[in-house]
């Protein structure tokens, strides 16, 4: 959450959304769709709002766990009754070729037509929202999200694929929010998706060191040149004959507008011509580029002449153009060097006197799945790291046994021992890979 606070004050105009994963095993008696989980949601939000000072905007309603019709309503009628109607409810976010099936009984269910704001599902490039759901959610005012979506290309074809879906997520889908998995990789590289979906590779905090992946120009492509409120413009956005799609959005009641385009796929340079209409701004378009070999460069601004301009596309690029002004490319000071796991290593907890302060948690482990903390030991001799929870939650992947991580999958010589103490019933072990 600290991260999220930081990104809303410095852009206030940021929306916030979230889904829910899991939730704990004695939630509705391990039964998630349940008054208990609503109240649980309620809980939830409030202290977002009073511990972080966060205004929640939209919530899911279980990430890729089936369809409940009782449970929206319910959910629904609970936020009413707790002051939260401005959050708005998305469902049913699934990423199966059924996933959009449960909207159709929104035209006779005048309940779930008001509880549900948002038609959402996962990974729209893959399979795509059919034209009828796209017919029923505007004849119904609701938009469409991609409440996930990810691209698992290396270098910059990575940022290339997120604009090619963005683009196309509205092109094909009508989808007007696409959520991309995702921001920060902060596990070990041993862990699956720990390197391509991020955009950022922050995993040695006895370093500091971190890394920038070429996908942030794909993020800045869009985020630089846009806005939340902006509106998609009708006969603006479409793919291109010789590969790749453009898409274009303008500032409501305003002039300005932008165009996204990438060119993935191309064989050849192609020319796009444009006529500006519908009380668009006829000013000088600014022209930024990124390619394989550089990223984010202002190019030569673009002159209409008489309401009409042309640009000549490079293969595989992603061109902003915009009437607005004050983007940059940025920059930062040398990170820290990387260097490897401090090696020997041990740790008996005992030197974390406050473990609160460390929210629980020691330095370098990582928890995949299960929660360890920091914890007096049973015989009171010091500190240990605990598995803490007692009963496996209502989780996302049920069948997984709790276990976190530490060291560095470039060991190739080396010993470990763990002192285990089993509470009850219990078991545990440790590997090493």
């Amino acid at each position: 959450m600290v991260a999220h606070a930081g990104s809303k004050k410095r852009n206030p105009a940021l929306s916030l959304d979230a889904n829910v994963w899991s939730a704990p095993r004695w939630i509705g008696n391990n039964q998630f769709w349940s008054q208990d989980m609503c109240d649980y949601v309620v809980k939830w939000i409030q202290g977002l709002k009073s511990t972080h000072g966060l205004t929640l905007d939209a919530i899911g309603l279980r990430n890729e766990r089936g369809v409940n019709i009782d449970y929206v309503k319910m959910l629904h009628r609970t936020l009413n009754n707790n002051g939260l109607a401005q959050v708005k409810i998305h469902g049913f976010d699934n990423w199966q070729k059924d996933k959009f099936d449960w909207a159709t009984k929104m035209i006779a269910d005048t309940t779930l037509r008001s509880a549900v704001a948002i038609l959402s599902a996962h990974t729209l490039s893959e399979i795509p929202a059919p034209d009828s759901i796209q017919l029923l959610a505007k004849d119904l005012h609701k938009p469409i999200w991609n409440t996930e979506e990810h691209v698992y290309l290396n270098g910059f074809d990575c940022a290339l694929g997120i604009v090619d879906a963005f683009n196309k997520n509205y092109i094909i889908s009508g989808a007007t929010k696409i959520v991309n998995w995702y921001l920060c990789g902060s596990t070990y590289s041993i862990e699956p998706f720990s390197q391509q979906p991020p955009m950022l590779i922050a995993r040695q905090p006895w370093s500091g060191h971190y890394q920038i992946r070429e996908a942030l120009w794909g993020y800045a492509h869009y985020g630089q040149f846009t806005a939340a409120d902006w509106q998609y413009v009708n006969g603006g956005c479409d793919t291109l004959k010789e590969g790749g799609s453009y898409v274009t959005l303008k500032v409501p009641d305003r002039g300005d507008y932008s165009i996204i385009i990438e060119t993935r796929g191309a064989k050849s340079t192609q020319q796009l011509n444009f006529e500006i209409k519908g009380g668009l701004s006829r000013g000088a378009l600014a022209v930024w580029k990124s390619d394989w070999h550089a990223q984010f460069i202002r190019q030569t601004d673009i002159l209409p002449q008489n309401g009409h301009f042309s640009i000549t596309l490079d293969t595989g690029a992603i061109y902003s153009l915009t009437t607005t002004r004050g983007q940059q490319k940025g920059s930062f000071s040398d990170t820290l060097s990387a260097h490897s796991f401090p090696f020997p290593y041990q740790d008996n907890f005992d030197q974390y006197k406050n473990p609160k302060a460390y929210g629980y948690l020691p330095s370098y482990t990582a928890d995949i799945a299960g929660v360890f903390e920091i914890s007096l030991r049973t015989d009171k001799r010091g500190n240990c790291l605990k598995q803490v929870l007692a009963e496996k939650p209502q989780c996302w992947a049920p069948e997984w046994e709790p276990y976190t991580i530490i060291g560095d999958p470039n060991w190739t010589d080396y010993e470990v021992s763990v002192d285990m103490m089993i509470d009850n019933q219990g078991a545990a072990g440790s590997w090493d890979a």
